[in-house]
């Protein structure tokens, strides 16, 4: 029987063979492991020791230190601010004085973060974790605050990831998120104290047992960053971001200290001096008859060798000098490592080793654009819907209640990234041609270097206003001047001295 062409009784017989050569197998395969668990259950089983290990490295490898500061630095970039887009000019910039002031009391643990603060600790939380939580506080009038409300961020394992069961409801928790019976958030089980916090007075009353109680926090008071666009579909909990290179940091780490113990033991022992007299024992053995020993110059038997060291024998005729072998590869090793470390922390190699010998202007912007692209998905996908955004919602809620600002909806624009030039000269020269070209805007010109149109043109205004009431002729005023510093009358033909700047 064949259909559309297809002979149904004969694709029948025998094994399938795979169609994908990755799927084959064979002795190319053995030992390779996989699983067909969902995203949840792979988490689970391995995030306690990939929390535990980042955070071992970031604490005691440079590389690993290096490359958690570059991936916040880089998402963080010049801040993720919020600024009031209603429309309406007045009411702006009432919103974002109010703002301003009430950004900093946000921190709910009076460590003295301002918005900015909390959001970079927040964002650094979540590379080295996995994810982060951040819970809204809700303060008395008593308080004193401008806006009561403060924010509270919470260490991943503020929320326990062992925690999977059903609920009463029909719904489920897993990996301690609470969801209802058609799976949405409803909660997020918290531990009262962090698990892994050290109290030295057994007097606190309570304080053991709550190490073990969790108190469901309703997920309208929760903020959790994770990469939710990185993870797979209904995985709910995140991992570091160097988890694929966990191990690829610690063996190079060990070869790196294994190599430096190598030298420093070939490095110790400088010389032997093969020196004896008539009266050295002979045939090799001590006086003690226990065989050949080393001596230092003070006649004592050497059981540890130091740098630059010389040692002597009995008995002997010679001095033979220590040559350290020389070990090919090294650096070539650790340059090709640090390749493959950089990719699995989604970072290119010259921003986590620092390293610019190799780049050229081309090479390295190259690198640049794709890596910068990948920070304004993450900001623009991530930080801002997960974080930014619900912190705002919340803080305008906050604000109306309590009466510092009108009922209303308060659209928000949020601040891009500045991104750095490699060549600012020729980036600057391309952007004025894109926007005299039509290609751009200047709002986007402006955007793309993390500013605002409004607040950039408000303050060339009164830039402008000032040089005139002092009667200064600039070259950045191209309604004066033109691009090679001339005035513009001069240019044009006309008098070279107009009014009202007289040049003198």
């Amino acid at each position: 029987m064949r259909l559309f062409g297809y002979d149904i009784k004969k694709a029948k017989r025998g094994t399938p063979k795979a169609s994908y050569t990755g799927a084959a197998r064979g002795r190319r395969t053995d030992g390779w492991a996989t699983t067909a668990a969902s995203g949840n259950s792979e988490v689970s089983g391995g995030i306690l020791d990939l929390r535990d290990r980042a955070r071992d490295l970031i604490r005691n490898n440079p590389m690993a230190a290096k490359g958690k500061r570059a991936y916040v630095d880089n998402l963080y970039s010049d801040g993720v601010y919020p600024r009031s887009n209603t429309g309406i000019d007045s009411l702006d910039r009432e919103v974002d004085a109010v703002f301003i002031e009430s950004s900093k009391e946000l921190d709910a643990e009076g460590a003295g973060l301002w918005w900015g603060g909390l959001v970079y600790r927040s964002i650094g939380a979540f590379g080295e974790s996995g994810d982060v939580f951040v819970r809204r506080r809700m303060r008395m009038k008593a308080d004193g605050l401008i806006v009561p409300i403060q924010f509270q961020i919470l260490e991943a394992d503020m929320v326990p990831s062992d925690l999977t069961q059903a609920t009463q409801s029909g719904g489920r928790v897993i990996q301690g998120i609470e969801f209802d019976p058609i799976g949405r958030r409803t909660a997020y089980h918290c531990y009262r104290h962090h698990p892994g916090e050290m109290y030295t007075d057994t007097s606190l009353v309570g304080v053991a047992s709550s190490y073990s109680d969790t108190v469901a926090v309703p997920a309208s008071s929760i903020a959790h960053l994770f990469d939710a666009i990185g993870a797979r579909p209904g995985q709910c909990r995140g991992v570091p971001f160097m988890a694929p290179v966990v191990r690829s940091l610690r063996d190079l780490d060990d070869y790196c200290d294994a190599e430096r113990e190598r030298k420093k033991i070939e490095s110790s022992l400088c010389a032997v001096v093969a020196g004896g007299d008539e009266a050295d024992p002979a045939d090799g053995e001590d006086a003690d008859g226990i065989g050949m020993n080393l001596y230092d110059s003070y006649d004592n038997i050497i059981d540890h060798v130091e740098p630059g060291m010389i040692a002597h024998t009995r008995p002997g005729k010679d001095i033979r000098f220590n040559q350290p072998g020389m070990t090919g590869g090294f650096a070539e090793y650790l340059q090709s490592e640090s390749h493959r470390i950089a990719a699995g922390m989604q970072l290119t190699y010259e921003l986590l080793t620092g390293d610019l010998s190799q780049v050229n202007y081309s090479s390295y912007r190259a690198g640049r654009i794709e890596f910068n692209r990948m920070v304004r998905t993450m900001r623009a996908e991530l930080i801002i819907p997960l974080l930014t955004q619900r912190l705002w919602d919340w803080w305008i809620e906050a604000a109306i209640l309590a009466g510092r600002l009108p009922n209303r909806a308060y659209p928000v624009k949020w601040s891009n990234a500045r991104i750095g030039s490699v060549n600012p000269t020729e980036d600057a020269k391309a952007t004025v041609i894109r926007v005299r070209s039509g290609l751009e805007t200047l709002t986007d010109a402006i955007a793309a270097e993390g500013g605002d149109i409004n607040e950039t043109l408000a303050e060339r205004a009164k830039e402008l206003k000032k040089l005139a009431s002092l009667e200064i002729v600039t070259d950045s005023d191209p309604s004066m001047t033109t691009n090679n510093g001339q005035l513009q009358a001069t240019a044009a033909g006309g008098d070279p001295n107009p009014d009202p700047v007289p040049v003198e």
